[in-house]
């Protein structure tokens, strides 16, 4: 469902037994994941993910593919040194 929406996924783990399935989505989304240690740590995650939610940029364009449900592969890249771009996996076809 989060692929088909364009959700980025964000996770706050509590345990580290299943981060790595999580890890996987957060990251194929274009969200990230954190293990908590210390309940102390929750402002400063909260205030990451809400300065990357103030800095998203959504970017569209146009597909001739006729397979609406097949998912498509996403590459962002740009050429402004030791910027970190960080984007969905990729795309279902609309």
């Amino acid at each position: 469902v989060a692929r088909e929406t364009g959700a980025a996924v964000y996770l706050v783990l509590l345990s580290s037994s299943a981060s790595s399935r999580l890890q996987t989505l957060a990251t194929e989304t274009g969200g990230r994941t954190w293990d908590l240690r210390d309940t102390k740590q929750l402002d400063a995650i909260y205030d990451t993910i809400a300065r990357e939610l103030r800095s998203q940029y959504r970017l569209t364009f146009r597909t001739d593919a006729r397979d609406r449900n097949q998912w498509r592969r996403v590459s962002v890249m740009t050429e402004i040194p030791n910027t970190k771009v960080r984007t969905t996996a990729g795309f279902f076809p609309r």
